[in-house]
């Protein structure tokens, strides 16, 4: 008999530890928040902000990575020295790589006005192009010039600053539109430092007429630009 009670008080323990255990187990997975088995141990990003942040990727990266694969290009090219030859090759890479920018804005674009603006810009590149390949043609480096190759490389450094600033800034966001203007402006203003330097030491008269011309079409540019930002 001792032992037939023996047993049975045993099993009774036994029983009651594990409804213990049990119950326990239970709460502590009620206590846990609740994990998705898609994304590990990391808490799910809500819908509507991962497309947000989606969205500001590319209005950013559509925008900027045809003007960085253009100054990459004018930071490998090998200077002469020669300001009429290095510049012609300047004005080359730069005219591909804002026709590319221009595209992006005239096939992603939301406005309207602001796309015909960039189409219109995209033709008279077009143009430039020709001009541009025209005049290159003629010219071969000669002797090369110190003062032009260091501040022509303090503005090419100066670009290259600015497009990583706001490759890593906040200035830019979700607004393709928005992005587009301010970029454009940035590197309007880039294309005139390097050509306002080009004009101090250029001897070529059909590269310097091209270069004045260009000057003052980017000054327009630009001023009708912030009119439409202010």
């Amino acid at each position: 008999m001792t032992y037939i009670h023996t047993t049975l008080l045993h099993r009774t323990v036994l029983m009651a530890a594990s409804v213990l255990t049990v119950g326990i187990m239970a709460a502590c997975a009620q206590s846990k928040p609740m994990m998705s088995t898609t994304t590990g141990s990391k808490p799910v990003m809500g819908t509507g902000a991962a497309r947000a942040v989606a969205e500001s990727d590319t209005s950013k990266t559509v925008l900027l990575e045809p003007l960085q694969a253009m100054v990459l290009k004018i930071q490998r090219l090998q200077s002469t020295g020669d300001a009429d030859f290095d510049y012609a090759f300047q004005a080359k890479v730069y005219n591909e790589g804002i026709q590319n920018f221009l595209t992006k804005e005239v096939q992603n674009g939301k406005d309207s006005l602001l796309k015909q603006m960039a189409q219109t810009m995209l033709t008279t590149a077009k143009a430039e192009e020709s001009t541009i390949n025209d005049i290159l043609r003629q010219l071969k480096p000669s002797r090369p010039n110190q003062a032009f190759m260091q501040q022509q490389k303090k503005n090419i450094d100066a670009m290259n600053t600015q497009l990583q600033q706001a490759s890593t800034g906040d200035s830019l966001g979700s607004d393709i539109d928005k992005n587009f203007k301010m970029l454009l402006v940035d590197q309007r203003k880039a294309a005139l430092d390097l050509t306002t330097t080009y004009l101090q030491y250029g001897r070529s008269t059909s590269l310097k007429a091209y270069a004045e011309q260009f000057s003052g079409k980017i000054k327009e540019e630009m001023a009708k630009v912030k009119g439409m930002t202010e």
